[in-house]
């Protein structure tokens, strides 16, 4: 079967999940932070979930142009630059992330 290049992303966004209750609770707040384009936030994503997130860019991937390294590198220098709006309040953040990292990994949803 074909990959369904437009799918709702946070139906089908178990990657948050799979992490344990208490580092998806953990994660939210550097996620919200790092939203704020707080360099600290922004370095520890980077240091301790760059390889969920390049899993799910992987995972999520329809460009040509990237890979998935490229992808998350992005999606965290638009983190940095403050050029992606906060996650809403209500929303898991993590798992808001890791759809920003899928909208990315594909071009034609890509901000």
């Amino acid at each position: 079967m074909g990959r369904t290049p437009y799918r709702a992303l946070s139906s089908i966004n178990n990657s948050a999940w799979a992490l344990p209750p208490i580092v998806r609770h953990r994660l939210d707040g550097v996620v919200r932070r790092a939203a704020r384009g707080e360099r600290d936030a922004v370095a520890l994503l980077a240091r301790e979930f760059s390889p969920q997130m390049i899993e799910h860019a992987a995972e999520n991937l329809a460009r040509f142009d990237m890979d998935a390294e490229d992808v998350v590198q992005h999606v965290l220098l638009t983190l940095l630059e403050r050029s992606m709006p906060e996650p809403p309040l209500a929303a898991c953040a993590v798992t808001w992330l890791l759809d920003r990292v899928a909208l990315f990994a594909q071009p034609n949803l890509a901000a």
